[in-house]
C-alpha cells in the first residue's frame, strides 16, 4: 500500500481484512508433492490440511469481525441515505436541487447522454449517463451513498420496472415511482410507492417549468397552499419525504414543504398583442406566408416556408376547422423556445374544409417548441372551448384592434 494515499486506519484494515490465502495454499501443495517424493515423511498431506485449515479459519474470523473492526477504525460507511432520480430534463433538475437542501447527496441518471448533458449544463445538480434497469449501477463508486429512488421518466411502465429490479437492492419502501392517474385502475403496486398520479408527464412540467407557466419551490410547513399548489413532498434535516396525494392535514413541524404551482391558461400565455393579424387573401398559404412574414421580425429564425408547406399539406389532408368560422392550423418548431399563438382575421375568408360547410374568417396559429406535445394540445383545447362563446367569436371578428382582440380574448378565458 506504500504510495496509494492509505491511512493508517485503512492500512490496518487491508491488513487484517485483505486476502493472502492463494499463496500459502499454492505452496502448501507444493511441499506436499515435494515430501511425497521425498518419502522419509509418514503424513505429508499433514501440511496441505493444515494450511488450509488456518486459511478457512482465518475467513471466518476476519469476516465476522470485520464489521467491528470498521467501526473501531472509524470506516464503516453510513447508511446510504441519498436520492436517485432517474430520468434527465428539467423537473428533475429543480426538484434535485431542493432535495438537497436536506443535506443528502442526489443524483440524476439517464441513458441519453444528450439529456445528461442538459442537466449538467445547468449546474449544481451531479448527473451520469446510465441503465437505470441495470442494478449493478450501485457497484458504481459514484452510488454508493443512495439510499432511494425516483423513477421519473414518462413511461410510467418503464418507473414501475425500473422500480421492481431496484427493490431488491434499496428496499421496497424506498423506491418511488410516478404514474398518472388511470381511470378506475388500482394504483396500488407491489414494486413501489406510487407517488403524483395528480400530475402530468415530467417532461410536460419541465416545458411549463422553462416557460414560466409551473413553478417549484419550497414554503415554510405553516403555509396554507393556495388552490393552485399542490404539496408533492416535505423535506426536514436528513429526511425527505414524498406524497403519493397531496396531504390534507399539516406536514408537522420544522419541516418544509415542496410546492408545484401550475397555471392553466396555457393560450392567454402564448398571445400578445402584436401577435394579432388582419390578412387579405383566400388561399390558405397566401395568408401563411403574409403572416410569417410579420413573425419573422420577432422570431427571426423561424423556417417560413418550410412551416407553410407542412401546415397547407397538412390541412389538405386533415383540416384543422373547429367550424363557426375558425380553424387551427399548427406545427413544431425547434427554432422557439415557447409556444406562441397568432389570432388571424381574414376578411376574405380563407377556403379550408369545415364540418359546417362555413368558410375561415378567423385562424389561431399555433406554434410550439419540438418536444412539447402536451402543451400543444391544451393550447389547442382551450382555444375550441373559447371559441363555442358565440358571442366571444362575433367580438372577435368586430374588433377594431389588436389590443380589443387581446383583451376580448384574456377576459373570455
Amino acid at each position: 500500500t506504500a504510495g496509494q494515499g492509505l491511512n493508517w486506519r485503512e492500512k490496518t484494515f487491508l491488513s487484517w481484512l485483505a486476502p493472502r490465502g492463494i499463496v500459502a495454499a499454492s505452496m502448501a501443495s507444493l511441499f506436499r508433492i515435494m515430501l511425497e517424493e521425498d518419502g522419509r515423511f509418514s503424513d505429508p498431506a499433514f501440511v496441505e490440511t493444515f494450511t488450509y485449515s488456518i486459511i478457512f479459519s482465518t475467513i471466518i474470523i476476519e469476516g465476522l469481525l470485520a464489521n467491528r473492526v470498521a467501526i473501531l477504525l472509524q470506516l464503516k460507511r453510513p447508511d446510504p441515505t441519498g436520492w436517485l432520480i432517474i430520468g434527465a430534463h428539467e423537473f428533475s433538475r429543480r426538484l434535485s436541487i431542493l432535495f438537497s437542501v436536506s443535506g443528502l447527496p442526489v443524483s440524476v441518471i439517464d441513458s441519453n447522454p444528450r439529456a445528461v448533458a442538459s442537466i449538467n449544463a445547468g449546474g449544481g445538480v451531479t448527473a451520469y449517463t446510465a441503465d437505470a434497469r441495470d442494478p449493478s449501477i450501485f457497484e458504481d463508486e459514484r452510488m454508493m451513498n443512495i439510499g432511494n429512488v425516483l423513477a421519473l421518466t414518462d413511461n410510467e411502465d418503464l418507473n414501475l420496472f425500473v422500480c421492481e429490479r431496484l427493490r431488491e437492492t434499496v428496499g421496497r419502501d424506498h423506491v418511488f415511482a410516478w404514474v398518472t392517474q388511470r381511470s378506475g385502475q388500482s394504483v396500488d403496486s407491489d414494486n413501489a410507492t406510487l407517488v403524483w398520479s395528480n400530475l402530468p408527464k415530467p417532461t410536460m412540467l419541465s416545458m411549463e417549468l422553462l416557460q414560466h407557466e409551473s413553478r417549484l419551490f419550497q414554503q415554510p410547513s405553516d403555509t396554507a397552499a393556495s388552490r393552485e399548489s399542490t404539496v408533492i413532498g416535505a423535506i426536514a434535516d436528513k429526511r425527505i419525504t414524498l406524497y403519493p396525494e397531496p396531504p390534507t392535514e399539516s406536514v408537522g413541524d420544522n419541516m418544509t414543504q415542496v410546492v408545484i404551482v401550475r397555471s392553466s391558461n396555457h393560450l392567454q400565455r402564448s398571445i400578445a398583442p402584436d401577435l394579432f393579424f388582419d390578412v387579405s387573401g383566400n388561399d390558405l398559404g397566401q395568408v401563411l406566408r403574409e403572416t410569417f412574414d410579420r413573425l419573422i421580425e420577432k422570431f427571426p429564425k423561424l423556417p417560413a416556408e418550410s412551416l407553410t408547406r407542412e401546415i397547407v399539406s397538412r390541412e389538405s389532408e386533415f383540416p384543422t376547422a373547429l367550424g363557426n368560422g375558425v380553424a387551427v392550423p399548427h406545427a413544431y418548431t425547434r427554432h422557439l423556445n415557447n409556444r406562441i399563438c397568432c389570432v388571424i382575421r381574414c376578411p376574405d375568408k380563407v377556403e379550408i374544409q369545415s364540418p359546417d360547410g362555413e368558410q375561415i374568417h378567423t385562424l389561431f396559429l399555433v406554434l410550439s417548441p419540438a418536444g412539447d406535445p402536451e402543451g400543444h394540445l391544451a393550447i389547442m383545447a382551450e382555444i375550441a372551448h373559447l371559441m363555442h362563446d358565440p358571442e366571444l367569436r362575433q367580438k372577435i371578428v368586430e374588433a377594431n384592434s389588436a389590443a380589443d382582440i387581446y383583451e376580448t380574448i384574456t377576459k373570455g378565458h
